[in-house]
């Protein structure tokens, strides 16, 4: 009965009331992976395969390829089944030439993609390998293997095609995005000012190199009073910074990415006086939104910063012999803009 079904179910397939009898058939082989990679970026890719096949075979439906994979596994012994001569028979039974399979390795982020195709006459291999890529870039290299491997090998296309037009700036942005995601090394500067209530003016400078997604760099800042002021305190430090662009989209492609700087040296003295002190200590935490084009990228950005100076006063300041210890905290939060550019 089951081998009535599935020739019935060929042979309906093969009607021109499908629409499918320019477009010669195919299987899809289950997806091979070797790594760590999530079910649903699995799934993605393997409906990515098959949008992108569908355009040059009619693709057996997943029902008819398990029958006739149970069917295949009823009539081999268990050493005759190997992968290659299982795909044959599974192609005998459902009368088809065409077979393809997909087998992605991933290893530290890295991702390897390799497009099986065995047809009657040969078969065939094309693969690719992408340093930290996300889905979307994933995507695109399916594409272009599908494209390498059938693209100037199906003959005839279909005679009733249905294409699906997108806006051309929605087109641009997608393969912008996907440009961007292959750039794993970047410099990123990022800078701000205010000016405060006290009147001082606070200054902060950002200076970044990243590596895939972590990033490691400097940030300067200083608090200085407006103009020339005498009696006013001066403030400045710096804090060695690691941040972290997080697989996360907000909106239209922007990103985040979160960050914390450890003040290790900085610098309080107070203006026409000889009280300084190099004793600092603190943090700064760092959230950026970023929106990438191609190679290059605008941020947007938030210091929180919270630190304190350490100064020990003596008697040749406040004429007394002794003096408690002083904690000045003049923590300061900011906006902050910026540039990156990937290589």
């Amino acid at each position: 009965m089951k081998h009535l079904l599935i020739i019935f179910s060929i042979l309906i397939l093969s009607s021109p009331l499908f629409g499918q009898l320019d477009k010669p058939q195919t299987i899809i082989i289950p997806t091979g992976s070797l790594g760590e990679m999530s079910e649903s970026r699995i799934k993605i890719l393997e409906k990515t395969l098959e949008s992108k096949l569908d355009d040059y075979f009619s693709i057996v439906p997943k029902e008819l390829f398990e029958e006739a994979q149970e069917q295949a596994f009823q009539e081999m012994d268990v050493d005759e089944c190997t992968e290659d001569q299982c795909i044959l028979m599974i192609k005998e039974i459902l009368q088809i030439e065409n077979a393809f399979k997909m087998d992605l390795i991933v290893d530290e982020g890295d991702t390897q993609i390799s497009i099986t195709w065995n047809n009657q006459d040969q078969k065939r291999v094309e693969e690719d390998y992408c340093e930290g890529c996300k889905t979307k870039g994933l995507r695109l290299m399916i594409g272009g293997l599908v494209e390498k491997l059938v693209g100037n090998k199906v003959n005839e296309k279909p005679s009733v095609v249905v294409e699906k037009k997108e806006p051309v700036t929605e087109n641009i942005e997608d393969n912008v995005e996907d440009k961007k995601e292959n750039y794993t090394k970047k410099l990123r500067a990022l800078t701000g000012s205010a000016t405060l209530s006290s009147n001082h003016i606070y200054r902060s400078n950002s200076y970044y190199y990243i590596w895939r997604r972590w990033g490691f760099g400097i940030t300067d800042g200083s608090l200085t009073p407006e103009g020339s002021r005498y009696g006013r305190w001066r403030f400045k430090n710096r804090s060695w910074d690691l941040t972290y662009d997080l697989d996360y989209l907000i909106i239209n492609h922007i990103e985040l990415t979160i960050g914390i700087g450890y003040i290790s040296e900085g610098e309080a003295s107070l203006g026409n006086t000889d009280i300084i002190t190099n004793e600092v200590s603190g943090y700064r935490l760092i959230s950026l939104f970023r929106k990438s084009f191609g190679n290059w990228g605008l941020i947007l950005g938030y210091h929180q910063n919270k630190y304190e100076y350490k100064l020990s006063l003596g008697p040749e300041h406040y004429g007394y012999s002794w003096a408690p210890d002083s904690m000045i905290d003049p923590n300061v939060n900011l906006l902050i803009i910026g540039a990156e550019i990937g290589f």
